[in-house]
């Protein structure tokens, strides 16, 4: 698990650090950083690896958190330098005493995202406390559109999961265009009987039916053979 997190101009955090326990909860007011910390470590793993939401037929963590920001007609990841101005933009993890770094580096219009996570193919050189540390680039951000140009898309650490309540119907989207492979695993069976020892009624199930007019729903499938 991540035990650390150092972030230095990402979005409004211009430099701060956390140590981060096996269950840790962040309190604080708004604009303390709270949705911050916790979109830095979603990107963590790899900001273009597919994540279990479907934005606008999208499903990459940045394509997430960028429609999480979008306000009226905005677009594009200027969001992600801290002011919009800075030229680079940090996020530090340690994971099992290992330094593991996620770099976005403003170039024109473009942001170059870079790791220290492979070990092959070093392009980007930077300077970090006076050191010289060889990256690698595993994709593009474009500073004004909401495109993105990845290059390498598998997590480098453990995957993370962003939960938001403006991510309940993207979610939707993932389970109805995967159900085929989710339901296979027997993930929803085994989801539907942990939910049974908390509630009064017993789930044997959860499907995915038409509902009234054809539109397809979430079922959760009762030891009776009834539908909720």
């Amino acid at each position: 698990m991540i035990t650390n997190l150092k972030l230095m101009n990402f979005r409004g955090i211009k430099e701060g650090e956390l140590e981060l326990a096996p269950l840790t909860i962040l309190l604080g007011g708004n604009n303390s950083a709270k949705s911050t910390i916790l979109e830095a470590l979603f990107l963590a793993p790899n900001p273009f690896r597919r994540v279990p939401y479907v934005v606008e037929g999208h499903s990459s963590a940045a394509e997430v958190i960028h429609s999480l920001h979008e306000t009226l007609n905005s677009k594009g990841y200027a969001f992600l330098l801290n002011n919009y101005t800075v030229d680079r933009a940090d996020i530090e993890c340690e994971v099992e005493g290992k330094i593991y770094l996620l770099l976005f580096n403003k170039s024109g219009l473009d942001i170059n995202v870079s790791t220290n996570r492979r070990d092959t193919g070093a392009i980007f050189t930077v300077t970090r406390g006076g050191v010289e540390l060889k990256t690698h680039p595993i994709g593009h951000l474009v500073m004004s559109v909401s495109r993105i140009t990845p290059e390498i898309s598998d997590p480098f650490i453990d995957n993370t999961l962003l939960i938001s309540s403006r991510l309940i119907k993207p979610g939707y989207e993932y389970l109805k265009m995967n159900w085929a492979s989710i339901i296979n695993l027997g993930v929803c069976k085994s989801v539907a009987e942990n939910v049974s020892k908390l509630v009064y009624d017993k789930y044997k199930d959860i499907t995915i039916e038409p509902f009234l007019g054809g539109e397809l729903a979430i079922y959760g499938f009762l030891d009776d053979g009834r539908r909720i």
